[in-house]
């Protein structure tokens, strides 16, 4: 029907001109299609704001489309990083138009992050626009790190005016559309960011030592491959009850050994004897389900564990030491990682002998209230590459 009805219009303006009289076309210059057309990630429709590693959350995104002179659109295309796995697609909200109005919905996954959104728009001529959101539901590898990028691609109907084929400014063309190329790439990619929080301290910390430029981590450990190594780091300033601690760290054993689940620690406080490890106050045993924060500490995949306390622990001033329990005796060991900030002194003993002074800092936060979310949800799964000196009996870190 729409392209009848262009041949009628063509026909009236040519009666027009052959008359004498003055007429306008509809389509002066050939009007640009699809110009403006792009996809945005927009959290404001329901979806994270940010994006977890080796977690499944639903992202939403904003898909607008525009058209000055009638065309229509039926496809669109989202590709996810790789390693990435497209679950589902809904729409979220109410699809809207300035003029036109909406076909059926109905989503097709070509590779397991590319996926195809059918959900005809049938724009108006005279200047339409029409939005929707979508919340894709999209699992992700623990390995994922930065900013996260999808392409995207618009397939038109080919009339009017060129672009029909509007796409990301990658000027990314699905597979199955080689033959219609991206024919006009302007608008950016939709960027989903990295949950920044994997790399800070919980609100209300009372002692915070982010990672701050975590390139390397110290071996924490029952292991006797790293010689039975504990660690130790002080904390002062304090006026309120520690509840919970979070600390950051890598499992490791010539490779990567971090497979999912929990791990078990034992968290010792002590009192401070004049900048040294005093007195035992209390001990705790505690399982841990750690999180992947996507970030690499001397290669190697980074995790965050966060845990209450089951008792509280009041002092001002004082010092940690967090091993992992390891009574297999496995290769697999934790290390903790390290951090530039702090006062440069760290504690480290070996098979239980004495403790030694090094200058250095772990990364260590202390909470002072109990963080009531459920961490033993987290879908864990880490992907490491990494590059370890080899055994001295000494302060074992990663080189």
């Amino acid at each position: 029907m729409k392209k009848s009805l262009s041949v009628l219009v063509t026909l009236i303006v040519m009666s027009l001109v052959t008359l004498g009289q003055m007429a306008i076309s509809t389509n002066p210059g050939g009007s640009r299609s699809l110009t403006g057309t792009y996809v945005e990630f927009y959290p404001a429709a329901g979806g994270v704001e940010n994006y977890s590693p080796g977690s499944t959350q639903n992202l939403a995104f904003k898909a607008y489309s525009y058209s000055p002179d009638w065309e229509y659109v039926y496809n669109l295309w989202l590709q996810f990083p790789a390693g990435w796995v497209v679950n589902s697609v809904t729409v979220t909200g109410t699809p809207t138009c300035n003029i036109g109005s909406w076909g059926n919905f109905s989503f097709l996954l070509e590779t397991p992050n590319l996926v195809n959104i059918s959900h005809p728009r049938y724009m108006a001529s005279g200047g339409d626009f029409c939005e929707a959101y979508y919340l894709v539901n999209a699992t992700i590898p623990s390995s994922a790190t930065g900013n996260a990028y999808v392409s995207w691609y618009w397939d038109g109907d080919g009339y009017g005016g060129a672009p029909h084929n509007p796409c990301s400014n990658d000027q990314f063309t699905p597979p199955s559309m080689a033959a219609q190329p991206c024919d006009e790439f302007v608008n950016a990619r939709a960027v989903i960011p990295l949950d920044a929080d994997l790399l800070g301290c919980p609100d209300g910390a009372v002692f915070s030592q982010p990672p701050v430029n975590p390139n390397n981590a110290y071996f924490s450990d029952e292991s006797t491959t790293w010689s039975d190594q504990r660690i130790y780091e002080n904390f002062s300033g304090l006026t309120n009850t520690i509840h919970g601690i979070t600390f950051w760290g890598v499992k490791y054993d010539g490779g990567d050994c971090y497979t999912g689940g929990s791990d078990d620690f034992v968290i010792n406080f002590y009192q401070d004897n004049a900048g040294a490890v005093g007195t035992l106050v209390q001990s705790f045993p505690v399982t841990i389900f750690p999180e992947p924060t996507g970030i690499l500490n001397s290669g190697a995949a980074l995790l965050k564990y966060h845990v209450n306390l089951p008792a509280g622990v009041t002092l001002g001033s004082g010092w940690i030491m967090l091993y992992r329990l390891n009574p297999a005796n496995t290769v697999c060991a934790f290390a903790w990682s390290r951090t530039d900030t702090g006062d440069n002194l760290t504690g480290y003993s070996q098979g239980g002998g004495a403790i030694v002074y090094q200058t250095d800092n772990v990364a260590l936060c202390l909470t002072s209230q109990v963080d009531l979310v459920p961490l033993s949800n987290w879908a864990l799964f880490i992907g490491i590459g990494l590059i370890l000196a080899f055994a001295v009996i000494r302060f074992r870190r990663f080189i």
